[in-house]
Order: structure tokens, then sequence, then C-alpha cells
């Protein structure tokens, strides 16, 4: 008689430390409570007074609601109240913008499943999208963010400085590739800390510089540029700065790093503070909440949530005794 053993298939390997007692893993939207699978959903929660307006896994924008929690493929996005500081951050026709040798034309589809976006057309050598200058803190740091997409060719150039441009920083930017390109100081800069550019989705990209305020005005300037450093505005035949076009859509200005966009009208737009709530996590022991850059913060469970985490992208908390 032939013996047939059965032998149990061994479980799949916790996803979550064998010293853990409660964990959420928000990137890959699964939970865990005292050893077992539990409800993702109502594994946590968000408080927040109003909705705000998030960045989704395919690079566009979509408006959540109150109390509704900002889930990206990189984690749960947790932030602290803020404000955009640049008034009519999308309509470059008001008078808060100084438009040099361009034309506007509005109706261009944004990134947020609108019409609200402007193509913008340079006349002349001398081209630019800037601002009537903006009250700022001196000292404070800043981030400046601009979402824009390309056109017929490929540098950018972003300025940021005094009223008139006289301290300022330069910051080119390739919107074909995406790419980062070369800073320039004049008389001495404008507290330039960081440049950053993202790919978005439909063509646009998100350009974001960070500095400290050397005084209290600021100005900002939009132009082509012939190459990564030039000062010269695109030429695409008939001159430089003759029918250069680009998409702008959205100018964030805010203290701090950047943040999710406020779109403003007149005055200054806020969004509201939000607060994690966990309602099954334990009330004593350590919280460690890992990062989407890896990086971590530990907390005790026996105080109540911080306000706003060191991080804004959490991809996962871990509770252990």
């Amino acid at each position: 008689m032939l013996g047939i053993s059965l032998w149990a298939s061994p479980p799949p390997l916790a996803w979550w430390p064998p010293d853990a007692v409660w964990a959420v893993d928000f990137a890959q939207r699964r939970a865990m409570l005292a050893g077992v699978p539990a409800d993702f959903a109502s594994s946590f929660g968000i408080a927040r007074a109003g909705g705000k307006l998030v960045r989704n896994g395919q690079g566009r924008f979509e408006t959540v609601g109150a109390n509704t929690a900002s889930l990206t493929e990189a984690g749960l996005l947790v932030e602290d109240a803020g404000s955009n500081l640049c008034t009519y951050a999308a309509d470059p026709s008001q008078a808060a913008w100084f438009r040099n040798s361009i034309t506007l034309a509005s109706g261009l589809a944004d990134p947020a499943g609108a019409d609200g976006a402007w193509l913008i057309t340079e006349t002349g050598s001398g081209a630019a999208l800037s601002r009537q200058p903006m009250s700022i803190t001196q000292g404070a740091t800043y981030s400046l963010t601009r979402i824009v997409r390309r056109g017929n060719f490929d540098w950018m150039r972003v300025t940021v400085g005094d009223a008139s441009f006289i301290s300022a920083t330069l910051c080119w930017y390739n919107l074909a590739s995406a790419t980062a390109g070369s800073v320039s100081q004049t008389a001495g800069g404008f507290g330039h800390l960081s440049q950053k550019i993202e790919q978005l989705a439909d063509g646009y990209i998100a350009i974001t510089q960070s500095f400290v305020a050397p005084g209290t005005q600021l100005n900002i300037s939009l132009t082509s540029a012939a190459a990564d450093g030039s000062t010269t505005r695109a030429d695409l035949g008939a001159g430089a700065g003759m029918g250069g076009q680009y998409g702008h859509w959205m100018t964030q200005l805010e203290v701090g790093a950047a943040s999710s966009l406020m779109v403003s009208g007149a005055a200054p737009a806020s969004r509201p503070a939000e607060q994690l709530v966990l309602p099954d996590a334990p009330t004593s022991g350590t919280l460690t909440a890992v990062f989407s850059d890896g990086t971590s913060q530990s907390l005790s469970l026996a105080a109540p949530l911080p306000a706003s985490f060191a991080k804004p992208v959490i991809a996962r908390l871990v509770a252990t005794p």
C-alpha cells in the first residue's frame, strides 16, 4: 500500500516586522492588527476641514473632499496648512502679471481635466511673463512652483529676484527631457537653495525653485531660452523670441517646502491642516513612520499624533511594544 503524506504549504512571509502589533502599508493598501491582516480602509482616517487638490499616480490633478485621504502610489500624503501667496495663480491675463512681448490665449487643456491653462506666445527678443512685485519676509524660506508645458522649444529660464531683477537667481530647465539645467546668480543672487523638475501628465512639467529671501520684495519671470545657460530667447527661424510658444497652468509661491497646489484668485489661497487618525493603533509603545524616500521617524504612541510628520508622504506605519 502506497503511503502518501500531505504537507501544508508554509504561510507567506508577513510584510510587517516580527515584533509589530499593528501596521498600515499605504503604498500597497494593506493593514495588520494583532498579527493578522486587517481592513485597510478602516485602519486610518484623515481629519481636514476642506478639500484639496492632489496629484494622482498618472501625474494628473484631482480634488478630494473634506476628511478624505490623499493616497498616492508612494503612500499617504499628510500636510500641514499652507497658502499660495501668488494671486491669480492660474490667470496671467490679470493686472498682477506683467506681459512683455507676449500674447495669451485661454482654453488650453490643463492636467486637472479642465481647460484652465493658457497658451503663451513670445513676440520679441525681450519676451517675458513676470509679476508685479510680491511682498515676502526677509530670511524666510520659500518655494516657487510653475506648472508649464513644452510648446515649440526645449529650454526655459525661470528667474527669481528682487523687484527689478538686479539681485536674481536664473535657473534653466529642459522641457523636452524634464531635466534641470544651469544655475546663474546676478549681484549676489537671490538666496538660491535648490531646483527641481518633474514630469506630469499630458506633457506638463512641474518646476520648483527654493530660496531664502534676502529682501522683502520678490519678482519672478518665465521665458524661453536658446540653450542651457543662455539669456537669449529661443529662435525658431524668425529671430530670438519670435514665435516661441508654451503652456502655463499654475504658479505657486509658499513658505517652506513645495506642497499640494492651491488655486488662488484675487487673494492668496489656503489649504487647511490635516490630522491623521488611527482608531485601531495601540495607545502605548512606539510608532515608526517610514516615508516614501526610505527615511523614518519614531514617535511615542502614548502622546497625541503630531499635526505634521517629518516628511509629507508616509509609505507605512508600524507600531511596536
